[in-house]
């Protein structure tokens, strides 16, 4: 076993091969020496690890060959007891890879070749040195201030250096741009471990890094970078520049701009000021601004139209020892303003609209200089917005446009142009207010109650009225139809401020409204303004209808009447169905109570315009009565009844009885026939009133009564026989008699008839019944 610590110092690995080889005999064992390996050669393949080449021995065949390594030089040959060894076997020439090895160190490499088991050659050995690589940042890093152009720059050693340490780089770049570069190089190990890096801008923030390196072959390896950032010291300022206004005339504003080059920290600036030609003593003013922008200064307590010279500088404060740097001192000069002229009067304003007013006024009373221009301002009430117009050298402006119904202070102010800045007046002050405007629309407008005839709304208050709201208009129209004329007063109102309902009364039932609101305002010139319209649609509620129109009622026969009619002009709602309603009269009113016991009604549903009454007797008056009605779900509504008569047709009369005819010669040509017929059978109601009587010559050949060969007649109730005068001798006549019964629509009933037919003259007699 090796010690301890020889095993932490030398590092052996032994390259074997297992080998079959022969012993030549123990006397040449004893006596031959074994032979070592040649060339041997170490090269790198990286900075951790490197290949031992050596060459092949030729003395013996199949050589085992040991290689140790060590960081120093080696003390003990590669023997059984240098652990851990490895033998190799290799016919060509020999090679081995040793990993794992330090940065930047020394070592001692050997090789030796085994004969056998206790036969070793010399080893053939060899130094070799790893290379180094990059190292490790700076430890520390640190800036001071030099002076306002450069930077002394320290740091401490790498806490690796992985080599020689070769040297250092150190670059630099102005912090906010760092765009560029500038770079160093500081060979050597530079024992001092600083630099001044000088060119620099004053009060400039500058970024400065540092890295190591070490050099390989001509390579170099830079490790991390250390990096500090600092400012140069200030330095002074370049001069600032003044602008002045004057404000009065014993005001004066001076605008001090901030030095192009501040080369610092501007800590303040020194202003001074005096009368020219008295820059003395107590004349002297002066002010220190100790801020790194002064802005404007107001300087107050001057002299009205005097000349005075401002002079100005700023300065920076050294770090080091408080010590103040001052610019160059800048002068100018400034005159300050003569008295100002009173304001305008008289100054007046009046409305015109709601959006404009005219302003009037006057110049000046006795100004020092005569004003070139006016210039107006006016605001709102509580001066929350403010505007200004310059308007020429005029008496009088119109401002527009303006908010409606609102308060305005108006001022006005003369201005006189001399040298530099306008000379103001005093202000004149007048409030005027605008005219009301159209207000917005009615709010929250409501139907709170509908009725058939009625409709009761209410509404809000605009939430603009824009004015003092006079009050409202209000008017109802059919949905789809014009509104009415202000003449119609059921249909438009107008109300005062204070009211927010209103009825309206006498509508149509079951229609369809639209009810519209809206404010106004009364305008100074008489006119209103009136707003929009708040719209609201209504329907009233169903009601009872009107009586139907056109109500008729006509016989049909003897036991049946049409009745027809057409709707109310008001439906007041939806049809249900119309009731009809009959019973016989015999008086001269249709309400007779009598009557009416035994009537008969009979309900129609849906819109029905026509209905026949069956079943009644002949020749009756009867009385007819029809009515509509509407409903919903919930209710019903009857409406009027309309009121008509009418008759049934009566029964057709009997035919009289004992109808004959004879025929009598008056000459060769010509015959008369004598007609007698007796009363029909019974009573009759009607009775009867007459009898038509009328003959016709009768074509043979075709069996019906000639046209044109016919004479009529009538007779009354009383009178039972007639006489046709100039009838054809030899000729076929045919006699028909009809009992008239009570007057007809158009004129009276006819009844059955009674017929006779005869040849003249002859006497011959036949009877034919034809078609009535």
């Amino acid at each position: 076993m090796m010690s301890d610590g020889w095993a932490k110092k030398l590092r052996c690995v032994l390259l074997a091969g297992i080998v079959g080889w022969t012993n030549p005999g123990a006397n040449a064992a004893q006596t031959t020496t074994c032979p070592g390996p040649s060339n041997l050669s170490v090269q790198k393949l990286a900075f951790n690890a490197a290949d031992l080449r050596w060459d092949v021995t030729k003395y013996i065949s199949n050589p085992i060959h040991c290689v140790c390594n060590d960081r120093n030089d080696v003390t003990e040959y590669c023997t059984e007891s240098a652990v851990p060894k490895t033998c190799v076997k290799s016919l060509g020439g020999y090679v081995r890879q040793v990993p794992g090895l330090g940065v930047y160190t020394n070592y001692t490499f050997c090789v030796q070749t085994q004969c056998g088991d206790s036969n070793y050659s010399l080893p053939v050995c060899t130094k070799y040195t790893t290379s180094p690589a990059a190292p490790g940042a700076p430890y520390q890093i640190f800036a001071d201030k030099q002076s306002p152009s450069s930077l002394d720059i320290s740091w401490r050693f790498p806490t690796v250096l992985n080599g020689p340490l070769d040297g250092y780089k150190i670059r630099w770049c102005y912090a906010p741009q760092c765009t560029f570069f500038t770079e160093q190089h500081l060979e050597g190990a530079n024992k001092s471990r600083s630099y001044r890096i000088t060119g620099l801008e004053p009060y400039k923030e500058y970024l400065v890094y540092v890295s190591a390196y070490n050099v390989d072959n001509g390579k170099y390896l830079y490790g991390a970078e250390a990096s500090v950032k600092d400012f140069t010291l200030p330095t002074y300022p370049s001069s600032p520049s003044m602008t002045f206004t004057k404000v009065s005339t014993s005001q004066v504003n001076v605008l001090i701009s901030v030095p192009k080059y501040p080369n610092g920290p501007i800590t303040g600036y020194v202003l001074r000021w005096c009368p020219k030609r008295r820059c003395y003593g107590s004349n002297v003013g002066e002010r220190e601004i100790l801020q790194p922008n002064a802005g404007t200064q107001a300087v107050t307590g001057l002299k009205f139209w005097t000349e005075y010279v401002f002079s100005v500088s700023a300065f920076n404060v050294l770090l080091t020892d408080n010590a103040r740097i001052y610019s160059d001192v800048v002068n100018d000069s400034v005159i300050t303003m003569p008295f100002s002229p009173a304001g305008p009067q008289p100054f007046k304003v009046v409305a015109l609209s709601a959006t404009s007013v005219k302003l009037s006024w006057e110049p000046p009373v006795n100004p020092d200089v005569t004003p070139s221009h006016y210039r107006l301002f006016w605001c709102t009430k509580d001066n929350r917005f403010c505007f200004n117009a310059d308007v020429g050298n005029v008496r009088e402006a119109v401002i527009s446009p303006l908010a409606p119904w609102t308060t305005y202070t108006f001022l006005v102010k003369a201005l006189v142009q001399f040298t530099g800045p306008w000379l103001n007046s005093q202000t004149s002050t007048v409030t005027g207010r605008t005219w009301a405007a159209e207000p917005s629309r009615p709010t929250s407008l409501l139907v709170t109650k509908q009725q058939a005839t009625t409709v009761d709304v209410s509404w809000q208050m605009p939430r603009d009225p824009v004015g003092p709201l006079d009050g409202f208009r209000i008017r109802i129209c059919p949905e789809l139809g014009t509104c009415p004329p202000m003449g119609l007063i059921s249909r438009y109102k107008t109300l005062n401020s204070k009211t927010l309902t209103h009825s309206f009364y006498g509508l149509e039932a079951y229609t369809n409204y639209q009810v519209q609101v809206r404010a106004f305002n009364s305008l100074p010139n008489g006119e209103t303004a009136e707003g929009d319209d708040a719209v609201v649609a209504v329907t009233t509620a169903p009601s009872s209808p009107s009586q139907p129109t056109l109500l008729q009622v006509k016989a049909l026969n003897s036991s049946a009447l049409g009745v027809t009619w057409r709707p109310p002009s008001h439906p007041n709602g939806p049809v249900k169905g119309y009731q009809v309603t009959w019973w016989k009269t015999g008086g001269t009113s249709t309400d007779d109570v009598e009557d009416r016991l035994n009537n008969k009604t009979l309900f129609l549903p849906g819109d029905a315009s026509s209905f026949t009454i069956t079943h009644l007797e002949a020749y009756k008056t009867y009385a007819v009565q029809v009515a509509r009605i509407n409903g919903d779900r919930n209710s019903t509504w009857d409406g009027a009844a309309a009121h008509a008569e009418g008759i049934t047709d009566p029964e057709p009369c009997p035919p009289p009885t004992k109808l004959s005819a004879t025929a009598v010669k008056v000459n060769a040509t010509s015959s008369k026939a004598v007609v007698s017929w007796a009363p029909p059978n019974g009573t009759f109601d009607p009775p009867i009133q007459g009898y038509y009587v009328h003959i016709c010559k009768i074509e043979v050949n075709r069996g019906i009564l000639a046209e044109g060969r016919c004479q009529y007649s009538n007779t009354s109730e009383s009178v039972l026989t007639f006489t046709f005068e100039g009838l054809e001798n030899l000729a076929d006549y045919g006699v028909v008699v009809e009992g008239l019964c009570c007057p007809r629509r158009h004129g009276t009933i006819e009844g059955n008839e009674s017929q006779w037919t005869f040849v003249a003259y002859r006497g011959v007699h036949r009877y034919r019944q034809w078609p009535t």
